[in-house]
């Protein structure tokens, strides 16, 4: 910066040193700010950490050649919050001591403070960073060493950085590097120069403010609009298993979860972490002896609305159904299979005594093709007539959609 005042006049070849060096270290500022982030896990955790924050900064200025002075040293602190997942707002001050260089004739020390408010845009959150780019506008206090006056300059900057974030930490405090270039806009003729620029590289921390939020449960989405009857997150047109009751987990297909692979889902198994190959009863528990002249009743199959099909859940229940009832007609002279078809009480009587029986078969059906003798099994159809739910809710309506196996060996 040149004042009107010519005894304040500095050799520009000596500048031309200082800010071709401060150019280089503030470059590879940002080539730091640049590439620090695709060097930690590259895993989306695709949430910001939404809370409040301070960050106090160190400051390195590598000043335009039309200011008298050296290179500046300065601290700065900022508010920042988090306004949505991609922008921010921060509120800062600053203060900054330019330091006359040794041997060069014309330069003086300076001082300034200010404050900026800043725009910022964040780039997408990965598991240890938060990469950002910044637009500020603020107004800094001139005090030139030796002159006459002091000014007030409006100024505007860019930038880039990350802030780099301790995941170990109860808090996620945060390391955060900031490389930027700001324009200073001169408004008054006090000075030769209409305006001027320099680089500005800062180093420091962001200490959130208040309580981490706890991280939500996954959750399988479900698009807008798009229809889930048995509400389980998986929409209809994906759901392998429709109509599964309410608050049973289900995974990605929709189907109850069955964490042992025993055919039993988790809700309804009694004896977790089965042994792989063994056989379980419709308790999820191992079987050891089928009990003489006892009847053994097997899970309920369930039923989609006015459907006799089998689903993929109800397949699984099925196979085991028919492994037991094989194993049964193994070890006893007479085994007596009865499949009870049920429905809810939507639609006439006569259409709903049809559809239980088409559930009944249904179910005989997939037994015998499993390997269960055809001759040992009797088919039965009871319409709405036998509900074990209320039919005015609907999960009430589900359970009455039902077939009962039972089996008794003789």
């Amino acid at each position: 910066m040149r004042y009107n005042n010519e005894s304040f006049t500095r050799d520009p070849s000596c500048g031309k040193g200082v800010i071709k060096a401060m150019f280089d270290i503030v470059r590879k500022g940002f080539v730091l700010a640049a590439l620090v982030p695709a060097t930690v896990a590259m895993a989306a955790d695709g949430t910001r950490d939404m809370r409040s924050y301070v960050s106090p900064q160190v400051q390195l200025v590598a000043d335009d050649e039309d200011r008298n002075t050296g290179q500046g040293i300065g601290f700065q602190v900022d508010f920042g919050k988090a306004i949505t997942q991609r922008y921010g707002i921060e509120l800062g001050a600053f203060y900054r001591s330019f330091d006359a260089e040794n041997n060069v004739p014309g330069q003086i020390d300076w001082d300034e403070f200010g404050y900026r408010i800043n725009n910022m845009l964040f780039f997408n959150q990965y598991k240890a960073s938060q990469p950002y780019a910044s637009l500020g506008v603020g107004l800094a206090h001139l005090e030139p060493a030796g002159a006459s006056f002091e000014s007030d300059e409006p100024f505007a900057d860019i930038g880039l950085g990350f802030f780099l974030i301790d995941r170990e930490s109860e808090n996620r405090n945060s390391l955060r590097v900031d490389s930027r270039y700001r324009h200073m806009f001169i408004e008054d003729d006090l000075y030769n120069s209409s305006s001027f620029g320099e680089f500005i590289v800062s180093l420091g921390m962001a200490f959130p403010i208040g309580k981490r939020a706890e991280p939500l449960a996954p959750a399988v989405p479900v698009a807008t609009g798009v229809a889930d009857a048995d509400g389980d997150g998986v929409a209809d047109k994906y759901d392998r298993c429709p109509g599964t009751p309410g608050g049973v987990g289900v995974d990605s297909v929709g189907c109850p979860l069955d964490s042992d692979g025993d055919g039993v889902p988790d809700d309804l198994d009694r004896c977790p972490r089965t042994p792989a190959g063994v056989a379980v009863d419709s308790r999820g528990c191992p079987i050891k002896q089928a009990p003489a002249a006892a009847e053994r009743r097997f899970e309920d199959v369930n039923f989609a609305f006015d459907s006799s099909a089998i689903s993929e859940y109800a397949a699984v229940l099925l196979d085991n159904a028919a492994a037991e009832i094989r194993s049964l007609q193994k070890k006893f002279n007479s085994v007596k299979v009865q499949v009870a078809g049920h429905a809810d009480s939507i639609g006439t009587e006569n259409y709903n005594s049809g559809l239980s029986t088409r559930r009944a078969i249904a179910v005989r059906d997939y037994l015998v093709s499993r390997g269960v003798k055809a001759g040992s099994i009797v088919t039965l159809g009871f319409g709405e007539t036998q509900p074990i739910a209320s039919n005015k809710t609907p999960q009430g309506r589900l359970l009455n959609r039902r077939a009962e196996i039972r089996a008794r060996a003789e």
